[in-house]
């Protein structure tokens, strides 16, 4: 449709314009106006920046910055435009450290803020011989970008005075999320009521090795494999047990988020325990016991909680039985997790810079 197209911003200290341009052939005039406005389209409705194209953008720009440096006039016209703003001879590293700090989901919420379709203005030079008009154009353009039905039936979600999201995600799972637009992390864990308090006598330390093994490996990747997408990124995805709940957490980077946020969403449903992660955390359980008889102060608070609690399950140590943890085998374990995992209700939790709305979706994914 056109050989050349582009797209600038001008911000100087008043304010800013963002620019799509092109330079069509007569016979492609509208048809190049209306896929721009379709381009607009799919990146505010359908496809917004991934991380992938954001780290290309942030090198790009550090390129060009440095690119401009190797000349007179690079660096002349570098100064020039930085004078414009309102950081002056410090604009380059402003910007760079802002941009590095930015995530996809900052870009997609301004694009979302700032591009209106009834807001943009089209500027058209032509030559006399094309029978083009301006309402031609202007339709043409909305066309291609256009607020599509859903956006003006959803539902809006408001957080409460305190400003915290709550929302029924499933009959099941409730969602309480409190969004802060100033962590660089995203918090989130998934917890159902579990651990020593339903145990029965017999299943002492259950929720403690689910709660080990849970995060170790899915239907998709393996120990190494998941190892190397939790740690390799620095985040932290574990699961955790004790006397009245049973549970997986994550942490990571909010540009993180796209990836681990998936991964996370498989431990929980699409899980998987190898015989060489069980027998690993039944020798780190026999430890734990072996230290506790050992340790006079903690075998008399054992004694103490014995007397305590009677018949109540919080008698017993939540790492269980040396004998009860030798019986487990991958197969039972992972049957006694779904069918703790299906019938319990579970609340989400989570903290971060992520738009609720984003979250919402890819949760309900």
């Amino acid at each position: 449709l056109t050989s050349v197209v582009g797209c600038s911003l001008f911000a100087p200290k008043f304010g800013g314009v963002i620019e799509l341009s092109a330079m069509p052939r007569d016979e492609t005039y509208l048809e190049c106006i209306k896929a721009l406005g379709e381009e607009l389209f799919r990146l505010k409705f359908v496809e917004g920046v991934t991380q992938e194209e954001l780290d290309r953008a942030r090198a790009n720009a550090k390129a060009d910055r440095i690119y401009s440096e190797e000349t007179v006039s690079g660096q002349a016209r570098s100064i020039g435009n930085a004078l414009q703003t309102p950081h002056e001879l410090l604009f380059d590293y402003v910007i760079e450290a802002k941009m590095n700090r930015l995530t996809p989901y900052d870009i997609n919420a301004a694009v979302s803020r700032w591009l209106m379709p009834d807001r943009a203005v089209i500027a058209c030079v032509l030559p006399k011989t094309i029978p083009v008009t301006a309402e031609q154009v202007k339709k043409a353009f909305l066309e291609g970008f256009h607020e599509p039905k859903q956006t003006i039936t959803q539902r809006a979600r408001k957080p409460d005075p305190e400003g915290i999201y709550h929302e029924q995600l499933t009959p099941q799972v409730t969602v309480i999320y409190r969004q802060q637009d100033r962590s660089d992390l995203l918090n989130i864990m998934a917890v159902a009521s579990g651990g020593l308090r339903i145990e029965e006598e017999g299943q002492t330390g259950l929720f403690h090795m689910i709660a080990d093994l849970l995060g170790t490996a899915t239907e998709d990747l393996n120990y190494d494999e998941m190892l190397s997408a939790v740690e390799g990124r620095g985040a932290v995805l574990a699961g955790f047990s004790g006397r009245d709940s049973c549970g997986l957490k994550l942490q990571c980077l909010t540009e993180q988020t796209d990836a681990l946020l998936t991964l996370w969403a498989d431990c929980l449903m699409k899980p998987v325990f190898h015989n060489d992660q069980l027998e690993s955390t039944k020798l780190e359980i026999f430890d734990d016991i072996h230290m506790e008889q050992d340790s006079p102060s903690s075998l008399a608070m054992r004694r103490f909680q014995q007397v305590m609690y009677e018949n109540h399950p919080y008698q017993y140590p939540v790492w269980g039985k040396e004998e009860i943890v030798r019986a487990w085998t991958p197969e039972s374990l992972l049957k006694s997790y779904k069918t703790w995992r299906d019938g319990s209700h579970w609340i989400i939790s989570g903290v971060g810079r992520i738009p609720f709305e984003d979250l919402m979706k890819r949760l309900e994914v």
